[in-house]
């Protein structure tokens, strides 16, 4: 197979289905978002035939034992991390992380709240239990999610309903929480989360519609920093340089569930978990 210029072929170890993708099953076009594979034909510059690679977090892309994809929606790999964790480390998990960055030296010992235990809030978790805050609170309004949760940090679970989060918050900290970390800022009010930091304490914002924005001010005696961007190609590489050191148990992300490709069109959705990400294995044998 001649391939045009720029092109890439990648046998799939793992494909890594986000809830977005959950509806394509039984369709015979299932879908995912991440994944990790081995190049086996490349016309693209910087990536060879043997290398490890992970798909962008951005492309979806059809289940496939092999997949043809543009060679710039691909990051090598050049770190020794399980292929489980590579298939995980494109994803949204790895913007999570990154928003810990922006309060990383405040992260020790501090009471931090997550609005929101999608993919985001989940690597923000982990990055933050990692980093050492003494406490993490979880809101959702999904109990599933919530309960996921427990397994990635210790902390109270506060479930979204009609009344408000901050009054929750303040029933917990008294004062506010030293970091909040909001995940969505389309399903919350902003003056809320505001409401829940405390005095000197930092709030951060992720919006749901990603560009490069980051703007920060302060409200209230409290900053608030608005991030509308996800995790770039060289913090994918930095943060699996971490994983694969044992300092980022992105492991958590994963809901334990691994189907195979041959399978994914006949498996009734109500046994599939809908929390977490679900791995389709695409080789055959162990790996």
């Amino acid at each position: 197979m001649e391939l045009d210029k720029g092109m890439v072929i990648v046998d799939m170890l793992y494909s890594s289905m986000e809830s977005e993708d959950m509806g394509s099953i039984g369709t015979g076009k299932a879908t995912a978002h991440n994944g990790v594979g081995i190049v086996t034909k490349s016309m693209y510059d910087g990536i060879e035939v043997g290398d490890r690679v992970i798909i962008d977090g951005n492309i979806k892309y059809p289940i496939s034992r092999t997949i043809l994809i543009r060679g710039d929606s691909l990051i090598k790999l050049d770190c020794d991390i399980s292929n489980i964790e590579a298939s995980i480390v494109g994803s949204d998990v790895s913007t999570g992380i990154i928003l810990t960055d922006y309060v990383e030296s405040r992260v020790q010992r501090s009471m931090v709240l997550i609005v929101g235990s999608d993919g985001i809030g989940i690597g923000a978790a982990i990055s933050l239990d990692a980093l050492g805050a003494i406490d993490i609170t979880i809101a959702d309004s999904d109990v599933d999610k919530i309960n996921f949760m427990e397994g990635i940090c210790q902390g109270p679970r506060l479930l979204i309903n009609k009344i408000p989060i901050y009054r929750k918050a303040m029933d917990i900290t008294g004062s506010g929480y030293d970091i909040v970390i909001v995940t969505d800022s389309d399903v919350v009010d902003i003056s809320d989360m505001i409401k829940c930091t405390r005095d000197g304490g930092e709030c951060i914002v992720y919006k749901s519609r990603p560009g490069s924005i980051i703007d920060c001010t302060v409200v209230a005696n409290k900053r608030l920093t608005v991030i509308d961007r996800v995790a770039s190609r060289e913090e994918i590489k930095r943060i699996s340089h971490l994983v694969s050191r044992g300092r980022l148990p992105i492991i958590h992300a994963f809901n334990g569930v691994i189907i195979n490709s041959q399978d994914i069109n006949s498996i009734p959705k109500i046994v599939l978990p809908t929390v977490g990400k679900l791995l389709v294995k695409c080789f055959s044998g162990s790996m």
